[in-house]
């Protein structure tokens, strides 16, 4: 089992056994400083002009250091959420969607 599988039957366990405290987890964000919004890896988002950190962003610079020191290149999860009833779906690997267009078309 790779990495990435691994890191995924894991969030997904945490996911099914309380959807509801994995969904408050992911949808908290704390302000951050600027060394941490520079940050190569980790992902934090400006909103409002405040640099804002949450646990996916940090569970993702986690993830593409352990998958490019395992030689299976940078990855990254991504979560799907449901909102109406604030619950973690599932946890999923992130495809670039970028990477379906060629030339930007």
């Amino acid at each position: 089992m790779s990495i990435i599988e691994n890191i995924l039957r894991v969030l997904n366990s945490a996911a099914n056994s309380d959807p509801e405290a994995i969904y408050n987890l992911l949808e908290h964000r704390v302000v951050c400083n600027s060394t941490l919004a520079n940050h190569p890896t980790v992902q934090v988002r400006t909103e409002h002009g405040k640099d804002l950190v949450g646990a996916l962003g940090l569970i993702n610079a986690i993830v593409e250091e352990l998958c490019i020191n395992h030689g299976e290149g940078a990855k990254r999860v991504a979560v799907i959420l449901d909102p109406n009833n604030k619950k973690a779906t599932r946890f999923i690997e992130y495809v670039d969607p970028t990477l379906f267009y060629k030339n930007g078309s």
